[in-house]
């Protein structure tokens, strides 16, 4: 997870764009130390601005972040992760280890059985 992009809840909705423009993955998770907190994906960006226009700039990550997001143990074997991702329909998986701490993530994309 060391070239992840990471987001604090307090940031700002810039700073957390400039954090996943560097990314390149369209998403960034939200970390208190290794325990995720959330997840901001560029959609959600999008939406945040199509709802409140200029004022999204007084908004922090905390405000629009995805509080739970579809999360998988780094142990489940490829077929487990596409079915996870044909029942939820999301495009990235948080991938977590048995303590509940961040690995990495899994893109729908990349991903091939």
């Amino acid at each position: 997870s060391t070239n992840q992009p990471v987001l604090q809840r307090q940031m700002s909705i810039t700073d957390a764009l400039v954090i996943m423009s560097e990314g390149k993955l369209g998403v960034a998770i939200v970390l208190s130390g290794n325990k995720v907190e959330g997840l901001v994906t560029s959609g959600d960006i999008r939406r945040v601005f199509q709802k409140h226009g200029s004022d999204s700039f007084k908004l922090k990550v905390e405000d629009f972040m995805t509080r739970c997001p579809v999360s998988i143990y780094d142990d489940i074997c490829l077929a487990e992760a596409e079915e996870m991702f044909k029942q939820t329909n999301v495009q990235t998986l948080v991938v977590i280890n048995h303590q509940n701490e961040f690995v990495g993530f899994l893109d729908y994309t990349k991903c091939s059985i």
